[in-house]
């Protein structure tokens, strides 16, 4: 499949964070998930064929509800059942 790229199409990253890679060399690992980087190669092989790259980040502010520390009694990975569903 050919993928042609115009000047107005712009690459946009979503919330790629160094805490969802596996640990190694010190960097990573907080919330990893199996193969977290997998998405860095492609990433930087796409990236310098946009004119214009987008990089997002999520924020949360102190005592989200995504947090494990909002919810007493739970850990980082645990899975709860929040009031909405």
């Amino acid at each position: 499949m050919v993928i042609t790229i115009q000047p107005t199409d712009a690459l946009i990253i979503v919330d790629v964070q160094n805490d969802f890679c596996p640990p190694h060399d010190g960097i990573g690992g907080a919330l990893a998930i199996a193969d977290g980087d997998a998405v860095i190669a492609p990433i930087n092989a796409l990236a310098p064929r946009f004119a214009h790259v987008i990089v997002t980040l999520d924020w949360h502010p102190p005592r989200h509800i995504s947090f494990a520390s909002a919810h007493p009694g739970t850990a980082v990975h645990d899975i709860i059942e929040l009031p909405d569903g």
